[in-house]
Order: structure tokens, then C-alpha cells, then sequence
């Protein structure tokens, strides 16, 4: 009885406690559970991916929900969407396909990504009818991507789709479904109908005490009363466990010395002005019209492109697309104002012009503590629910009934009932306070059973215990 009600329970929080507390404990770095973390969460055949990779795709998911709906979405709406799940799920279906494709001997030139972007019109500027870096930065930084990340990514989706199209390539279709298509297309038909209102019906005759009685015997299932249902139910909301919570300095300060890097440190950053060359005697001749005094706007205009067009303002080396650029445009002996030699990248020849620096930023501590402290506070939190749950779990194990293990454990169990699955009274009065989720499970028992923890859409678990169930009956 123990190993079933431990089992079912570990399966219930699996999916909803497993993968959004590696991705939490990944993005915040709690130190206990570093030993925890050293190991793949996710394994596909023979491929692991990292805590960080998980961490860095939820990210990017998030990124894009908040695009998406005018910069508002929360972890909580993430959550109730199932994003944790969806991570998992779609780089778990690409790593399939890569590996599948890998196998049949599928491979993706870096020519053939770069032919693919020179096409795509989301990234084709009208005007030259050429890829537009500016836009394709845009969106790498608008969705958290190096260009390495990136360039994966387009290969990975160009072999899919080869492996796809490969397996559906087309055949001849059944003759049968042929015939049955054929004949959706060219079949004709000819519809008559008649319509009857209520006032060619006349006025109905006053019915009578025995028509009503044989009315209602024939469809007694109509005027049944629903069925009705008492319960106890336990709720472990997150906010009723925070009281007494406080968040020690010295584990603030070791999270934030290990998030310090990754989270509270940014890079120098710079501004450039850079355009792209079909050969190399053009950027030459660029670079030499540069140095002597002629402003980058005009080589701009000459190409069709404004200034702001050719413009990266406060970039870091990562967000540059061309890692050859980014090598000359953040070399260190680049000065404000000096112009890079012509740099043979991905798309052409590049020069760049470095317009202003950044230096590198730190968050202190003190910027931080408050964010610190609502995390520290909020794992602190959870983990004060998930140890109420052990503690009700092990009593029930032993035996005692919901009721009797809640007030072991010092959480108040509440009893309604009896309600109907609309969370109405037999009157016909409305019963609040009880979230929907715990009114669903109770009508999911049989009298007598109990659940099992299961989630609050507005934070936590519950417990329910059907005490009674009133089956429909005549009125």
C-alpha cells in the first residue's frame, strides 16, 4: 500500500514539480542542489542536454510570450500554459530528428544556411533585395540566440525537413480514395426543404392534469435533481506557509556570488556602423574613403540604407551575426572612430566602424537583494508545501484517514457539501470558496476514496475525501 500511494503520487507531481524545479534551480542556482544538477535532466538515445540548455530554451520561450502579448506574461501563466512541458517536448522532437537524420546520412553545408537566409524574405531589406543584418540581429537578441545557437537551429529545422519530406515523399494515392475525392469535387446535388414557424403550428390546447403526469413519467430524466456530493478537502496554498519566512544574508549573498556572472554582469557593450560588400575592392575602397574623412552615412545612402539601417547600437560580441565580424569589430585595438580592414564573413565583405563603447556593468548586491530575496523566499516556500505533503503522505501511510492526518499535521481540514459539480447547493444557492480544481477531483472519486496531491491553478495542492455521494434522483 505504501510503494502504490508513494508511486501514484511521484507520477501526479512528476510532470509538474520534476521539470519547473530543475529549470528553476538551473536559472537561480540554489547551491544544495548542485550535486543534483551535475546530471542531464533530459536524455534523448544518447544525447544529454544540460540543466542550461533546458534553462536557456525556457528562457527563450518566455522571450517570446512576452513578444507576444505586449510584454506581460509571468512564470505563473507559464506554468498553466505547460511551457516546462513544451520545452521539454520540442527539444526532445528536434534531438530525435537530428539524430535519425544523422543516421541516414543527412548533413547540412554552412553554405546552404547561408543561401537559405540570403532568400528568406523576413530578413531581405526591400530596398537592395539583399539579406538585412540589422533585422536578423533584431531578432536573435529579441530571442536570447547567439549566432553559433542560431546557425544550429536553421540546420537542424533544413534537416528535418529533408528527413520529412524524404519519408513523405509523394505516392500514388488508393484507388479508392482517389474515386471518393473525384467525387467530392465534381458531384452536384439538388436540395428541396420546407420551413415551419411557430405560428403555422396554432395555439396548443391547455394540457390537461393526466397529460402532464404522462409528460413527466416518459421523461422523468429531465426533472431528475443532480447528483450531490459532500467533502473534505485539505488546501496547501502556497501564501498560507510563507508567515515566519525569513531570508538569511549569507544565503542571499552565496546566490548571488553564484548567479553573479551569468545574471548580474554584463559585457562591454559597443555601437557600430557596418555595411556589407559584394567583393573585396568595394570595402576597400570604402575603408580608404572612411579614413579619409567621408561619413559612414553617405556610404549608407550609396548602398540605398539610412544610417539607423546599418546602426547596432550597444551590442555585445555575442549579438554580432558573422563571428569574423565579431572578432574585428571587438578587438581590443580598436579604437572609437577607427574603421576595421575588410572582413571576408558569411555574407560578403564587411567592414565596420566602432561608433561608441560601454564599459562592462555589474549589478551590486545591494541592486539585487530584493529579487534575491522574493526567489530565496518563494523555493523556501515551496519547500515548506512539499514537506506538508511528506508529512500527510506518511500518515495516510500508516493508515490514518485525510481527516486525522491533516490535524496530526497541523493543517485544518474544511468540509463542504452537499453541492452539485456546478458548486451548487440542493436550494439552488451558490457555494463559494472552493477552487474548481478540488470540486473536479471530488466528483472523479467514489465515496469513501482520496486523492492524491494535485496542483492549484492559484498556487499549491490539495487533498479531498469524499465523505457522501447523493445520486440524482426524481423530484
Amino acid at each position: 500500500m505504501l510503494k502504490q500511494v508513494r508511486g501514484a503520487l511521484h507520477r501526479v507531481m512528476a510532470l509538474f514539480l520534476a521539470v519547473p524545479l530543475v529549470l528553476a534551480f538551473a536559472l537561480w542556482g540554489v547551491p544544495e542542489l548542485r550535486s543534483m544538477t551535475q546530471r542531464a535532466p533530459l536524455r534523448v538515445g544518447d544525447v544529454g542536454f544540460s540543466n542550461k540548455t533546458l534553462t536557456d530554451e525556457y528562457n527563450r520561450q518566455m522571450t517570446a510570450r512576452r513578444n507576444q502579448n505586449n510584454g506581460v506574461y509571468t512564470r505563473e501563466q507559464a506554468m498553466a500554459d505547460g511551457l516546462p512541458d513544451y520545452v521539454i517536448s520540442s527539444i526532445a522532437t528536434r534531438s530525435v530528428l537530428k539524430q535519425e537524420a544523422g543516421k541516414m546520412g543527412l548533413i547540412m553545408p554552412r553554405k546552404l544556411v547561408s543561401d537559405y537566409l540570403q532568400k528568406d524574405e523576413r530578413f531581405v531589406n526591400p530596398v537592395t533585395g539583399k539579406l538585412d543584418e540589422t533585422e536578423l540581429t533584431g531578432i536573435l537578441q529579441a530571442n536570447g540566440l547567439t549566432v553559433t545557437q542560431f546557425e544550429e537551429i536553421i540546420k537542424d529545422d533544413l534537416l528535418r525537413d529533408q528527413l520529412i519530406n524524404s519519408v513523405a515523399a509523394a505516392g500514388p494515392a488508393p484507388a479508392e480514395m482517389a474515386k471518393l475525392m473525384l467525387l467530392r469535387e465534381v458531384e452536384r446535388r439538388r436540395v428541396g426543404y420546407l420551413t415551419i414557424t411557430d405560428e403555422m403550428a396554432g395555439i396548443p390546447a391547455e394540457p390537461t392534469p393526466d397529460a402532464l403526469n404522462a409528460y413527466y413519467e416518459e421523461n422523468k430524466q429531465e426533472f431528475f435533481a443532480p447528483e450531490y456530493r459532500s467533502f473534505t478537502t485539505v488546501l496547501l496554498r502556497y501564501d498560507d506557509f510563507k508567515e515566519g519566512l525569513e531570508a538569511p544574508e549569507e544565503d542571499l549573498r552565496r546566490l548571488y556570488e553564484a548567479n553573479k556572472a551569468r545574471l548580474y554582469e554584463s559585457p562591454e557593450k559597443r555601437t557600430l556602423y557596418q555595411i556589407t560588400y559584394d567583393t573585396e575592392g568595394e570595402a576597400d575602397a570604402a575603408v580608404a574613403a572612411l579614413q579619409q574623412g567621408k561619413p559612414f552615412e553617405e556610404l549608407a545612402t550609396e548602398k540605398g540604407l539610412t544610417l539607423a539601417a546599418v546602426t547596432f547600437t550597444d551590442i555585445d560580441k555575442g549579438d554580432v551575426l558573422d563571428p569574423k565580424v565579431a572578432e574585428a569589430a571587438f578587438s581590443a585595438e580598436l579604437k572609437e572612430g577607427e574603421v576595421t580592414k575588410p572582413v571576408k564573413g558569411l555574407f560578403g565583405w564587411t567592414i565596420v566602424q566602432l561608433a561608441g563603447v560601454k564599459a562592462p556593468e555589474t549589478q551590486s548586491f545591494e541592486d539585487v537583494r530584493d529579487e534575491l530575496a522574493s526567489q530565496y523566499l518563494e523555493q523556501d516556500t515551496r519547500k515548506r508545501v512539499l514537506d506538508m505533503i511528506d508529512k500527510l503522505e506518511e500518515a495516510r501511510d500508516t493508515g490514518a484517514s485525510l481527516v486525522a492526518a491533516a490535524e496530526e499535521a497541523g493543517v485544518r481540514p474544511q468540509h463542504f457539501g452537499p453541492i452539485d459539480s456546478f458548486s451548487m447547493a440542493p436550494g439552488g444557492a451558490i457555494v463559494n470558496g472552493i477552487p474548481g480544481e478540488v470540486i473536479s477531483e471530488a466528483f472523479k472519486l467514489e465515496e469513501g476514496e482520496e486523492s492524491n496531491a494535485t496542483d492549484l491553478s492559484d498556487g499549491g495542492y490539495f487533498f479531498v475525501q469524499v465523505d457522501e455521494v447523493t445520486p440524482p434522483a426524481a423530484r
